[in-house]
């Protein structure tokens, strides 16, 4: 008997021949109505309004003719019902609706007079869908795709360990390959030319390609593992800092606090790795992206930021190209 059906969420950005995606995944439950969520990869669209009602909660949708059979409508909770506005979904030939919870923690959305629905209807908690929200905002033209990723946990013995009294099924050999197929490594340009490889981090905000630039500020011999830092000192940059003195989630919350884009650490050799944090809830919070570069990179970085190059230290700047992001 099937237990409970929950997944995991990957999702990438389509933007002009790149593919970008979140640094992790967002743990959805299915609701108890609805088909099984398709394999491959849909296209994420945002509900207008948020909501799908109206002022008298009456559902509606008035951006259904972006909706196609490769479609994911995201709507809020609240305001109508989940079937209502998953039958509205389904009436737009919409793939599936993914719904974002409004109170803490997650849920399986209920709805007896959608049961027989043949569209997929799932839910994510608030928090994830806050980040979702602001990735869809963020991201070039709203072109978002994704990819559902079920796990099925069964009841009963597993015939591999048959000690435990319910196992999860192995996940889908295609949703293997796209999740081990997402590249979270990227360059950094310096003014213009100089590029360096990078490595996102396993934790904080979305690296928005879109945004521009960043001034440079830092050094390799920078620890920032305390407040130190004077008000507004750090205040949109990114920021170049030097491995060691505390955990990677700690500089990254300290550069935050300041003000700070973007955490560059460099590390003491010339590897790079997805930099990690003691729990995902804790990566969560933290709002800065975080990058990590080699030492031969940081050392340059440093060069110019202390002057050392052709052009004044106030005038460098960076820009971020390919790699993953997060919401």
């Amino acid at each position: 008997m099937l237990k409970e059906s929950w997944a995991l969420f990957s999702s990438c950005y389509s933007i002009p021949s790149l593919r970008r995606s979140h640094q992790s995944p967002m743990q959805y439950f299915r609701a108890h109505f609805g088909a099984p969520p398709e394999p491959g990869t849909f296209k994420f669209v945002l509900a207008d309004p948020l909501t799908m009602c109206n002022k008298d909660t009456t559902p509606v949708l008035y951006n259904r003719a972006s909706v196609d059979g490769f479609t994911v409508v995201v709507a809020k909770r609240g305001e109508c019902n989940h079937s209502e506005k998953a039958i509205l979904a389904h009436e737009t030939g919409a793939a599936a609706i993914l719904f974002i919870n409004t109170e803490e923690g997650n849920s399986h959305p209920s709805g007896p007079e959608a049961h027989d629905l043949s569209l997929s209807a799932s839910m994510i908690g608030r928090y994830d869908g806050e980040r979702l929200l602001d990735a869809l905002n963020a991201t070039f033209d709203q072109n978002m795709e994704g990819k559902f990723v079920p796990i099925s946990c069964l009841e009963g013995k597993s015939k591999t360990m048959p000690s435990l009294e319910s196992h999860c099924a192995p996940v889908r050999s295609k949703d293997r390959q796209f999740i081990s197929a997402l590249d979270f490594r990227g360059k950094i340009v310096a003014n213009g030319e100089h590029k360096f490889e990078y490595v996102q981090a396993e934790f904080g905000g979305r690296i928005n390609p879109h945004s521009g630039q960043w001034g440079l500020a830092g050094s390799v011999s920078e620890h920032y593992c305390n407040l130190t830092i004077a008000d507004g000192e750090l205040q949109g940059m990114a920021v170049l800092v030097g491995r060691g003195g505390c955990d990677f989630a700690t500089k990254a919350e300290i550069l935050s606090e300041a003000g700070a884009r973007i955490m560059i650490l460099a590390n003491y050799n010339e590897t790079i790795f997805r930099m990690g944090v003691d729990t995902e809830y804790r990566g969560r919070q933290i709002p800065i992206a975080a990058v990590m570069v080699t030492k031969s990179t940081g050392s340059q970085l440093s060069l110019m930021v202390n002057g050392k190059t052709k052009k004044p230290s106030q005038e460098n700047y960076i820009q971020l190209e390919h790699g993953c992001t997060q919401m």
